[in-house]
């Protein structure tokens, strides 16, 4: 399944298998600030490639590395625990993030993937070349500080 979200302006291309409930997919994109849900694409990627439109892939990595870690989580998550040197950008702030975020390699990573993959689209959409997205927990990702 592939929905088209326009976060704000731009639209954006979830892939979701067909045991993904739509309505809690509409309700996950809400509570991030996808607002204006514009439809659904019949025929899901297949579709989507015989039409000739591009396609990229973003790496999942296992380990952070050199890379900048960005939490995309939200705040109160983020306040519970996160890695000293992330950089905290809630995922519904990533679209009017441009300019913001150093040129480095980026990490993106969230509670799960799900938001982590989303913004590391985003990301990536938005010209920054090499953007990974974490496999893990944050716990993965070493010694973690809490916000008071």
């Amino acid at each position: 399944w592939l929905g088209w979200l326009v976060p704000r302006i731009s639209p954006v291309v979830f892939v979701a298998d067909a045991k993904i409930d739509r309505r809690d997919l509409v309700w996950a994109a809400l509570t991030v600030g996808f607002e204006n849900i514009i439809g659904e694409l019949a025929g899901g990627m297949s579709a989507w490639i015989e039409t000739g439109r591009p396609t990229s892939q973003i790496p999942i990595v296992e380990d952070a590395g050199s890379r900048t870690v960005v939490d995309v989580r939200q705040t109160s998550e983020y306040d519970s625990g996160h890695r000293p040197d992330a950089i905290h950008l809630e995922l519904g702030a990533v679209a009017e993030s441009e300019g913001e975020l150093p040129e480095d390699d980026l990490l993106v990573h969230c509670g799960h993937g799900e938001r982590a993959m989303t913004g590391a689209s985003l990301l990536a959409r938005s010209g920054h070349p090499n953007v990974a997205v974490f496999k893990g927990v944050p716990q993965s990702l070493g010694r973690l500080v809490t916000e008071k």
